[in-house]
């Protein structure tokens, strides 16, 4: 799909090519087109670490300038000369011990059940003998939320480790049926919900119909907590340009991703979430973590 609107976009007029390649790369960055993926924008986390907002915009300016009538070996040079400055320029955020734990289960069905039980004990004995600051769970990992497992969770992980901070995934229910997709946040005896952006298009949001993951583009994904401004990018959300810019407006000093690719066995969907959360973290300087149910 990013291919084809390069493609449309793309002319054999060299002086205005450098335009339609920067416009290209505007419009794969928003959502719900499902153009979003593999957009080269990402590379500034490699070329410009800790360069943020300028690293962003360098990076847009520089691949613009390399779709123009420059000659190849000036390209390769340049990309090779970015690459290298990025390397060297690199400096590690802040320690903090992060464990983004992957799993790999199938938990399709809903309800505070044996399975989801066995899952709540499992998350608590990693919570117990990893003793990260901060833990992260899948998508979907604590199934249905509601004020029980919320009560159970809650309960378990102040036992297992009374000062960790514990993210995983769940489903929120909606009173007239079909459910959101949610990230829950256990901190202290508390629970805070980021509800999911940008669902899967055609796969989870379908505003057709009544069975339709709800999609709010302009929602935030950054909570306080005790370890700081907790940001997380829930599934989809990590590869759409859109929503991790979204979610850096609010400054988070912790970047997170949850996922679920059971049905991606096989392939590198989980490889490419996990480069391009890693990308982000470097442009921003911010220390990440993924979960991922495989």
């Amino acid at each position: 799909m990013p291919a084809s609107v390069y493609g449309l976009l793309h002319s054999h007029d060299k002086k205005s090519q450098p335009v339609r390649f920067a416009l290209a790369m505007i419009f794969c960055a928003f959502p719900p087109i499902l153009t979003g993926w593999a957009n080269p924008i990402t590379i500034a986390g490699l070329w410009f670490p800790g360069f943020a907002w300028a690293g962003l915009l360098a990076t847009l300016i520089i691949l613009a300038a390399l779709a123009s009538k420059i000659d190849l070996p000036f390209k390769i040079l340049a990309i090779i000369m970015l690459t290298i400055f990025g390397a060297l320029s690199y400096r590690s955020p802040a320690a903090i011990k992060l464990t983004g734990h992957m799993t790999h289960e199938d938990y399709s069905s809903g309800g505070l059940d044996g399975h989801e039980y066995e899952r709540l004990q499992s998350a608590a004995n990693l919570v117990a003998a990893d003793r990260a600051v901060i833990h992260v769970f899948p998508e979907g990992y604590a199934g249905l939320w509601g004020r029980g497992s919320e009560i159970f969770w809650l309960d378990m992980m102040d036992q297992a480790d009374p000062h960790a901070l514990v993210v995983m995934g769940a489903f929120s229910p909606l009173p007239h049926g079909g459910y959101e997709n949610i990230a829950v946040v256990l901190d202290r005896g508390r629970a805070q919900l980021i509800k999911q952006r940008m669902p899967v298009p055609l796969g989870m949001w379908k505003p057709w119909s009544a069975a339709s993951v709800p999609a709010t583009f302009f929602r935030g994904s950054t909570v306080d907590t005790s370890k700081g401004r907790i940001a997380v990018l829930n599934c989809y959300e990590i590869v759409v340009v859109w929503t991790v810019l979204d979610t850096m407006i609010d400054h988070p000093s912790v970047l997170l991703g949850i996922g679920n690719v059971w049905w991606g066995r096989g392939t590198n969907i989980g490889l490419i979430q996990s480069e391009i959360l890693t990308a982000w973290g470097r442009l921003y300087n911010v220390p990440t973590a993924l979960s991922l149910n495989e």
